[in-house]
């Protein structure tokens, strides 16, 4: 009964404060969503950062609000193939990123 409570507590503070787990999973960055890192003068880490603690946008767009920017990027989720079925960690390919006001 506890944990009946618990999880309904829970899960009513993440819909009214927003509050969810970052996302998990390995990101890979593609040769267009790394020049356009270095263009906008961003790093990995960013990126990343941005990915794991970033509000959905659109389907497969991820936005993170700074104090004075914000980082946008598209990812897609890459499917595992035959030979690396025995990992089951899910990969994510940014196609591309920007930097905004």
């Amino acid at each position: 009964m506890n944990k009946l409570i618990y999880d309904l507590g829970k899960e009513a503070l993440r819909q009214l404060f927003g509050l969810s787990q970052p996302r998990a999973g390995k990101i890979a960055l593609t040769s267009h969503a790394f020049q356009k890192m270095t263009e906008h003068k961003l790093d990995r880490e960013t990126l990343e950062n941005a990915f794991r603690h970033g509000r959905q946008g659109r389907a497969g767009m991820i936005i993170h609000k700074y104090a004075r920017y914000s980082i946008g990027l598209y990812y897609k989720r890459i499917q595992p193939t035959m030979r690396s079925l025995n990992q089951p960690e899910t990969t994510y390919l940014i196609t591309t990123c920007w930097r905004g006001r």
